[in-house]
């Protein structure tokens, strides 16, 4: 039998381009030319070897990875036989099946995806958008997101989406994109969500004399956590501040007036790491009580001996758990009697 070959230049056509060579999918034509071979006066092969040197070829860089293509005369392009690495501007192609047959060469696809943020950490409840970076690739890309973090996306049909969980753990998410000759390229990455933590304020409240300090320890769920303090209250009391003194409310409050009054501060936990998730608040409430004036009624009186003290205690001061006047007394000199404490 006999083998009429022939060089044919030209663009040969996309076709079939988007199939899959072992894990290598081609997706481009080189547009110089291709080959063909047809059979004649009954030969016949299903099992062949093919070495052609692509000289003058440059639409794409002939590289280890390109492929040697086949069809049937006017077919799709495909993958027939194993795949051997080309050296310089010759392709090879083992155990070829299909003959008469035309070849080409093809280019893989350049298509990639590349989650980000990668690691991905957020925090309960908190959403977090992701992305899938497809680069290269022909034509318009399609998107697909799965496994287990599926679930916890806004949508899974789209490049950016937005995952949000309100339970603490791991979550797995593979992304795959598929380019417009049917290619596809994937990555997979794990999101780790946080726990929130709980503040402790210990204790929730108190009471204080007028310039005395306060002793609250904040403690969380989650070991390393920081805290934040908002006053949200202070009235007529002076010294509070939003300055922490490490894990402890220890300030110097102040009350002027005649009437005790509050300071109520916000604590706000942080937990620990890159997400610093902001948690679950607590409140404290800290009386601060003036300092008690007494008014005496009248303050000097003259008796006659044996008559009785007629002084009336009062007090302009308001205490949260009101007032009782204690007293002493001593006489100006030995020659009075009946005096004493009270």
């Amino acid at each position: 039998g006999s083998l009429i070959g022939k060089f044919v230049s030209g663009n040969p056509g996309n076709s079939g381009l988007g199939f899959d060579d072992g894990d290598t999918c081609i997706d481009k034509q080189f547009t110089e030319g291709y080959w063909s071979m047809v059979t004649a006066n009954s030969l016949a092969s299903s099992n062949y070897n093919l070495e052609l040197t692509a000289n003058g070829f440059t639409s794409h860089t002939i590289t280890s990875v390109t492929r040697l293509m086949t069809r049937t005369v006017g077919g799709d392009w495909g993958s027939d036989g194993t795949h051997v690495a080309a050296v310089g501007n010759t392709v090879y192609r083992d155990g070829i099946t299909t003959l008469s047959a035309e070849y080409g060469l093809g280019d893989p696809s350049d298509l990639r995806a590349s989650i980000s943020p990668d690691p991905a950490e957020t925090c309960e409840g908190v959403g977090l958008i992701l992305n899938g970076n497809p680069t290269g690739g022909t034509g318009s890309n399609s998107h697909n997101w799965s496994d287990v973090g599926a679930g916890s996306l806004n949508l899974t049909n789209i490049v950016n989406p937005t995952f949000t969980n309100g339970s603490a753990g791991t979550y797995d998410l593979t992304y795959e994109v598929t380019d417009g000759t049917g290619c596809k390229d994937s990555d997979d990455i794990t999101v780790t969500v946080n726990a929130l933590p709980t503040a402790l304020a210990t204790p929730s409240q108190d009471t204080i004399c007028h310039s005395n300090e306060t002793y609250i320890v904040l403690t969380s769920d989650i070991p390393g956590s920081s805290f934040v303090i908002e006053v949200l209250y202070s009235g007529s009391v002076g010294g509070s501040s939003t300055v922490l003194d490490g894990d402890t409310i220890a300030q110097t409050l102040t009350n002027v007036t005649n009437t005790y009054d509050s300071v109520i501060y916000k604590v706000i936990p942080y937990g620990p790491g890159a997400t610093n998730c902001e948690g679950i608040t607590d409140t404290v409430v800290i009386w601060v009580e003036p300092t008690p004036v007494v008014v005496a009624t009248p303050l000097k009186d003259t008796i006659c001996n044996g008559d009785a003290t007629g002084i009336l205690l009062t007090t302009p001061t308001t205490s949260t758990n009101g007032l009782e006047f204690n007293y002493t007394s001593a006489a100006s000199d030995g020659t009075i009697g009946g005096n004493g404490s009270g």
